[in-house]
Formats: C-alpha cells, structure tokens, sequence
C-alpha cells in the first residue's frame, strides 16, 4: 500500500522527507507529524500534515480470538457446547 500526500496548495504530489511520532507519550492513540516538500517546482512549499489511526475495518486475528474467547465464556454451558460443536471439525 502506497501513502500519498498531495500539496495543500497546488494540489501536487509531495514527498515525506521525514516524520515525528506526536503522541508516543500517550496508550491507545497513533498520531504522526509528517514533513513534506511539494515537487512542483514553481511552488516549493514544504508544510506538515498529521496522520492519525481511526479505527479498524477488520481487528487483527489476536483481537478477533479473544473476542469469540470472551463470548463463548459468557454463554451458558449447554450454549457453549453446541458452539464449540459448529466450529469443531
């Protein structure tokens, strides 16, 4: 996957020369400082825009088993035997 950033001004592609991590400091948030320069050579602007996540479309595999864990442990136990027979070859 490519990350593009264009020039908030002339709408050019930009290249990241660099980039900080901003909230390092802080559990459970990612937000980065990228330092960019236009390649548009009659505009030249260097600025910085953030990055940030949001939230996931897909949780990873680790998040999505301790999920199905958590549920199968909150059903009844006749429920979670017949559970466990669906997805037992």
């Amino acid at each position: 996957m490519t990350f593009r950033v264009v020039c908030p001004n002339c709408k050019t592609p930009s290249i990241i020369s660099d980039s900080r991590e901003v909230s390092k400091d802080v559990d459970g948030t990612f937000v980065k400082d990228l330092y960019c320069h236009c390649k548009n050579p009659d505009c030249c602007a260097s600025f910085v825009t953030s990055v940030s996540f949001t939230r996931y479309l897909n949780p990873p595999r680790q998040t999505s088993i301790q999920i199905a864990a958590q549920y199968l442990n909150s059903l009844p136990t006749e429920e979670r035997q017949q559970a466990l027979e669906l997805v037992q070859p």
